[in-house]
């Protein structure tokens, strides 16, 4: 194919495909125009057909309503108009057949007036006569394009008639050019244009070889901004061999507050950190080859600090040269926070642990000592009752008795720190039981300590035994007052509080929920973190040898944990301590209950069968409940018991049963018995801690039990009150 058919083919094509464009462009444009008058004649349609319907709607004047529809319905281009009045008493509409082409737009505009909707006007609109148009417009536009098609190539036939050998020469040079070879010589003919034309072919292939040592460079660019930007999640960074920035990505700006490019790029990548001396050794051990991973803490541009995991590598050129440093960058300023509360949360949980171990330790033992109590007590008490007055023994057996009460003492306290003592919780005002306690509380503190109240408003009630709540207060004031020893100021407060989601989670144990909050300032010497993390552990102290027992804070923590409550204490040396005590506030409302005084010892009369495997405790409680009066009928088991009681028949008045032993425990001898002769009284006891005991039912409400170890008025008192039904 000749070159002059080849430029007429390219020039016809050329215009074909200009005109083509032009064509697509100016009817899309003319239709784009006429779709946009359309709807905008749609929108003042449905603006006027709001406004003039409204009024012959509310009336019912049917006529006007017709005429208005025949006004609208005048627009070419609608194909349908609907009026439908929500009672169903008017509807009106006009249709036309609309034409092959284009598509409907409907228009659905509700009818009101005074605030009332009285019903809609639905219209709908084709686009047949735009598309109509543009059609015969595509027509025209096709015939005016082959006519000048073919004006315009006999015009380049009779041109290209005497360019063709100049021509081809170009055409020569060019598939050389094109072939890589730019050194091709350029003669394109004598004439002055054509000499021209080849000038211009040569500085065109000049401008080439140029632009495309300039591309190949951008290209490199280009190339390390799109490996940047596919982890633009992470901060990414590019920087020369000297360290300054070259590149960074959007996430990089974001983490380091700068708003664009320019006000960091240029700069050094040892300046985007807290440590530069740090960030400094990184960058050089990046270059020779010993390290590209670690965490460093970064400088936004505000001048705030966070921490970042980095990710650096070095990309060489083809010489084996370092021709950029890269770098990733994450933000774990969060994740960081998150391991350090998970570490505190952790240190509490185990701190919780060490102090549940020790809790069951401490209730462990508890069985085996009340029953070695309860003979030492029982033992003393019946001495102390055939002594005569006066006896110079009396003063040895109420030592013992003094000693073994202070016993008693501690194993309540450790069963308070296990959480494993009986109590009896009921309803209380939490202020009333401080105030009643107040006085006395002032009283062991000492005047040189000002005792100050602040009662809550509204605090309602608490479910707590009140004798606990008040070893509780005394318990801490006189660790407040041993902390103030040259005196100072010791402070009550009570107030409703409510623990969040949010803040149980940063402290393991608490329970989201309406608490009252009691709270015991001192402005004593305070505590040390060492000293904080034992606190409440049993026989732990910081007194002097004899000045304490290490079983006050422990009994603290063990009643509010059995009364599900919970503990936290702030303190700094120098600063004093406060003791923050959450407690469930109670549904109910209640009152404060009063201590009732000691009752003399109640004697007796009548037959017990005592049940006891412990050969001393069942001694010792025989010859104390002898001494109260009553005839005993001793068994050292359950089925001796049975035995027993078949053979005194109806003569038993009472059965008291140890609650734990080898064979059948007391609530099911309780139960045999009873099905022999129903209603027979019981008094069950038990040196087992509570948790054991309500596990085999004997909490049960109207079951009548002592715990060991008592003494004779205790027993006096609870022997009466079972025979009695009390």
């Amino acid at each position: 194919m000749s070159i002059q058919t080849r430029i007429i083919g390219a020039v016809m094509l050329v215009v074909a495909a200009v005109n083509i464009v032009y064509t697509v462009y100016f009817l899309g444009t003319e239709r784009k125009n006429a779709l946009q008058r359309l709807r905008a004649t749609i929108e003042e349609n449905e603006k006027l057909l709001r406004v003039v319907t409204a009024g012959p709607l509310y009336d019912g004047n049917i006529e006007q309503l017709d005429s208005t529809l025949d006004s609208f319905f005048s627009n070419p281009d609608m194909v349908g108009i609907e009026l439908q009045e929500y009672n169903g008493n008017i509807r009106m509409y006009r249709t036309r057949t609309p034409g092959p082409l284009g598509e409907q737009i409907s228009s659905r505009v509700v009818i009101t007036r005074k605030m009332d909707e009285l019903g809609e006007i639905t219209t709908t609109y084709s686009t047949a006569n735009i598309e109509q148009w543009l059609r015969s417009s595509r027509a025209q536009l096709i015939l005016f394009s082959g006519i000048l098609v073919l004006g315009l190539s006999g015009v380049i036939f009779v041109v290209a008639r005497g360019l063709t050998g100049p021509i081809e020469r170009l055409t020569a040079a060019a598939r050389a050019m094109a072939d890589g070879n730019l050194d091709q010589e350029v003669h394109a003919g004598s004439a002055q244009e054509l000499q021209s034309l080849s000038q211009s072919f040569i500085r065109m292939r000049d401008a080439i070889r140029e632009k495309m040592g300039d591309l190949a460079a951008q290209n490199e660019a280009l190339r390390l901004k799109d490996m940047a930007m596919t982890s633009s999640i992470n901060g990414i960074a590019i920087a020369d061999p000297a360290g300054l920035l070259t590149y960074v990505n959007p996430a990089f700006l974001r983490l380091w507050g700068y708003g664009n490019e320019p006000q960091v790029l240029g700069s050094s990548l040892v300046d985007c950190w807290a440590d530069r001396e740090r960030a400094a050794q990184v960058l050089e051990g990046l270059r020779t080859g010993s390290g590209g991973i670690g965490e460093l803490t970064a400088r936004r541009n505000d001048g705030s600090l966070f921490d970042v995991e980095f990710s650096a590598s070095v990309v060489k050129d083809e010489a084996g040269r370092i021709a950029y440093l890269m770098g990733s960058f994450v933000d774990i300023t969060e994740r960081k926070k998150a391991e350090s509360e998970k570490a505190l949360l952790e240190s509490q949980l185990l701190q919780a642990q060490k102090m549940e171990t020790v809790g069951r330790l401490a209730g462990g033992v508890a069985h085996d000592f009340n029953n070695m109590l309860s003979v030492i007590l029982g033992y003393a008490a019946l001495i102390k009752t055939r002594l005569p007055a006066g006896d110079p023994l009396v003063h040895y057996v109420e030592e013992i008795l003094s000693a073994g009460t202070r016993s008693r003492d501690i194993t309540g306290q450790l069963l308070a720190f296990s959480r494993k003592q009986i109590i009896a919780p009921r309803a209380v005002d939490l202020n009333g039981v401080i105030a009643n306690t107040q006085n006395m509380i002032g009283r062991l503190i000492g005047e040189d300590i000002d005792l100050r109240f602040a009662p809550g408003k509204d605090t309602g009630t608490i479910t707590f035994d009140p004798l606990q709540m008040e070893q509780l207060l005394i318990n801490l004031a006189v660790n407040a007052r041993d902390a103030m020893a040259e005196g100072g100021k010791l402070t009550l407060e009570t107030s409703n509080v409510r623990l969040d989601e949010a803040y149980c989670r940063d402290h393991a144990g608490f329970v989201p929920g309406e608490y009252v909050l009691l709270q015991m300032s001192d402005t004593g010497v305070g505590m040390d973190k060492e000293t904080l993390a034992h606190i409440f552990e049993p026989f732990f102290t910081t007194k002097e040898v004899g000045k304490g027992t290490g079983l006050g804070l422990a009994t603290v923590y063990g009643i509010i944990k059995q009364n599900h409550g919970f503990i936290n204490v702030y303190s700094e040396v120098g600063f004093g301590t406060t003791f923050k005590i959450y407690i469930p506030r109670a549904l109910a409302a209640g009152a404060v209950a009063e201590q009732a005084e000691q009752a003399p010892i109640a004697f007796g009369s009548g037959t017990i069968l005592l049940v006891e495997d412990d050969a001393m405790v069942r001694t010792m409680t025989t010859q104390m409940l002898e001494a109260l009066g009553y005839s005993v009928v001793v068994a050292d088991g359950p089925r001796e018991a049975l035995s027993l009681f078949e053979q005194q028949g109806t003569s038993i008045d009472l059965l008291i049963s140890d609650v734990i032993m080898p064979a059948m425990n007391g609530k099911e001898l309780k139960r045999r018995i009873e099905a022999v002769r129903p209603g027979i009284r019981t008094l069950l006891m038990s040196g087992y801690t509570s948790d054991v005991i309500a596990h085999h039912g004997v909490l049960d409400e109207g079951i009548h039990f002592i715990q060991k170890p008592f003494n004779i008025e205790d027993l006096a008192r609870k022997v009466r009150d079972a025979i009695n039904g009390a």
